[in-house]
């Protein structure tokens, strides 16, 4: 007989093999050797090619949620600080997986955009066109009325 250790990584192996055969039959060159099983339980963060004008200047990553835990039927889930800036409401809906609602204080909106600033990131690096830039710098070097 299997111990409940034994099912939950079997479970665990079945849904990985599940996964390389859906990533196998889309793209016949993938090699999942490179994949180690137990990563695909974690949150991945993944920096794409640098071969788009806006994913360089917004210095872009994608960040990959793994699999359920056979054992707690959770994924890893990111930490939201609840009562900093706003609330975070969590819902679920049967077949389209957990949705977090994020509400920010309508007060808070400005001290957020400071600090984003401040780690440079503002509406000229997510957007790089020239409207935006020229925006941000007139708005930057207007002198106060």
């Amino acid at each position: 007989m299997l111990s409940f250790l034994e099912i939950t990584l079997l479970n665990m192996r079945e849904t990985y093999d599940k996964f390389m055969h859906r990533i196998k039959n889309e793209k016949t060159f993938f090699n999942s050797s490179a994949i180690n099983s137990l990563d695909m339980r974690t949150i991945q963060c993944v920096l794409p090619k640098q071969n788009n004008p806006r994913l360089i200047a917004q210095q872009g990553a994608f960040v990959l949620f793994g699999f359920k835990d056979a054992v707690s039927d959770e994924t890893a889930t990111p930490i939201i600080p609840n009562k900093m800036y706003g609330t975070a409401k969590t819902s679920s809906k049967k077949n389209s997986g957990e949705k977090i609602k994020i509400i920010i204080k309508g007060s808070e909106k400005q001290k957020i955009l400071d600090e984003l600033k401040i780690l440079g990131i503002s509406n000229s690096t997510m957007f790089p066109e020239i409207d935006n830039i020229a925006n941000e710098l007139k708005n930057q070097y207007a002198k106060p009325r």
